[in-house]
């Protein structure tokens, strides 16, 4: 409504809205700007924040949070601000509405079906910048393969399924993506995969062998291995510390 003004104090997560109707201003950091109809806006809840708006405003909004949100957030507004401009018929959008959908229809809503739907919402912001240069075209493939790897750690994410996922050459997309993000395709998704591991023993009390599936990892034991190389300490050993008290 005209006159809507609200002020929080940091909420520990991150907010997506999509504005349907008139204008949302938001302030935050050194943030202050506003959403126009037809836009997205991104924000970053863990600092103080404030909403308003001036004239009649509808809009739909979530927040989110998990292992990879703050690097999620950040590129997105690395390449495109905090606020998005994807139109009424992006993919972002119809992602949110498949949220609310589910929700408003009263069934349960398993955290992997709304992961994976928020990760669409993700990924659409991510791919809505465009990056320039004489490697532009294959530098947005990279840049579209990012928030892709992140909604589908469960599944084949081999060099030669991603290349033929974004129809390049495997060997070019491999060079170009440690170009981009410092690190081999291979090391990107690992370490992915191992994050999310961490996030679901501490949020859910899944078993460790179904977190390895739900993670990607073809069996138990190799998540295992992998997760104790990287963390000097088993997936069991990890969740059990979590679950101490602290000591001073």
């Amino acid at each position: 409504m005209p006159g809507y003004r609200l002020s929080r104090a940091p909420m520990n997560n991150f907010l997506i809205a999509y504005i349907s109707e008139g204008s949302f201003r938001i302030r935050f950091a050194d943030v202050d700007a506003i959403a126009h109809e037809g836009q997205f806006l991104i924000v970053d809840c863990y600092e103080p924040h404030r909403f308003s708006t001036d004239e009649s405003c509808q809009d739909i909004w979530l927040h989110y949070d998990g292992p990879a949100a703050r690097n999620m957030y950040e590129y997105i507004v690395e390449r495109s601000g905090n606020i998005i401009d994807v139109g009424r018929s992006g993919h972002g959008l119809h992602e949110m509405h498949a949220i609310f959908d589910m929700l408003k229809a009263g069934r349960g809503a398993r955290e992997a079906e709304l992961s994976h739907h928020i990760d669409g919402v993700l990924a659409s912001l991510a791919s809505a910048g465009k990056s320039s240069g004489p490697h532009g075209d294959a530098l947005n493939v990279i840049d579209r393969s990012l928030p892709y790897i992140t909604a589908h750690l469960n599944d084949d994410l081999s060099l030669d399924s991603l290349a033929t996922v974004f129809c390049i050459d495997k060997y070019y997309f491999s060079k170009r993506f440690k170009e981009r993000t410092g690190t081999t395709p291979h090391q990107y998704i690992l370490n992915a995969r191992l994050e999310r591991g961490k996030f679901l023993l501490h949020t859910t009390t899944l078993p460790v062998g179904a977190i390895s599936a739900d993670c990607g990892f073809h069996s138990q034991s190799m998540f295992c291995a992998a997760f104790k190389r990287a963390n000097g300490k088993s997936p069991s050993q990890y969740r059990a510390e979590l679950s101490q008290p602290f000591q001073s």
